[in-house]
Parts: structure tokens; C-alpha cells; sequence
């Protein structure tokens, strides 16, 4: 028989339900902008694997107002 755990963990199972709104970051390494949610005030998620495409795992806020998808592509 399996050991399952008799109590919940503390604070919320699903980790999105601690995700703040979407914010501007780039990618310190190669330039590349990405749509971030902040994570417990610390932790920046851009993306499912926690790195660029370019490898890197390093993200820095952006110098940007208002919403990353506001801006034009070209």
C-alpha cells in the first residue's frame, strides 16, 4: 500500500493561485522579451522550463508601461 500524506501543506496546492498579473521581462542573456508572473514576490516563471531559448535561466524585469502584449511585432 502506497504512503499518502494525512495533511494538506501549507498555503494554496496550486501554485498559480500565488501568481501575481503579467509582467514585461527580458532575458539577461540574448535580449528576448517574455510575459512573467512573479511567484511568492521573488521568482520569475516566463516559461514551463524556466529558460530562454537561448539556455539562459536568467530573466530581468523590463524597462516597459503597460501590458507586454501592447506592443507592436514586427
Amino acid at each position: 500500500m502506497a504512503n499518502v500524506p494525512t495533511s494538506a501543506p501549507d498555503g494554496p496546492s496550486d501554485p498559480t493561485e500565488r501568481m501575481t498579473e503579467r509582467i514585461p521581462v527580458l532575458c539577461e542573456n540574448c535580449g528576448q522579451p517574455y510575459s512573467a508572473r512573479l511567484v511568492d514576490d521573488e521568482v520569475l516563471v516566463p516559461t514551463s522550463d524556466g529558460r530562454c531559448n537561448c539556455g539562459s535561466e536568467r530573466f530581468a524585469e523590463a524597462e516597459y508601461e503597460g501590458r507586454i502584449d501592447d506592443r507592436e511585432t514586427d
